[in-house]
């Protein structure tokens, strides 16, 4: 199973503090960075977040990253807060168990 980085940021929301023994971003830095990728702000809704993300999920990591002057602006998803270190890559491509 592959979690792409909106998938991790709802963990962090939910309150899950780590994932496969390894440190997930804490709230406000998941809640920053989903305001960031999607251009909403939910606060920390989890659901909300959830059903704005499964309505728009086709366009959210598209090429074209929005309008200029949208939250993408021009640097598209170049603004997400970096993916703490020990989330690599390796995490993001996990098998279910």
């Amino acid at each position: 199973m592959r979690l792409l980085p909106h998938r991790i940021y709802l963990l962090a929301l939910e309150g899950r503090k780590t994932l496969h023994g390894r440190s997930l971003p804490s709230k406000n830095d998941a809640h920053d960075s989903l305001c960031r990728l999607t251009g909403q702000d939910f606060g920390f809704d989890v659901d909300a977040w959830k059903g704005w993300i499964r309505k728009n999920r086709k366009g959210l990591y598209g090429k074209n990253p929005g309008p200029i002057g949208s939250p993408l602006g021009l640097m598209g998803r170049a603004n997400l807060l970096p993916m703490p270190p020990e989330l690599s890559m390796a995490v993001l491509n996990v098998k279910a168990v």
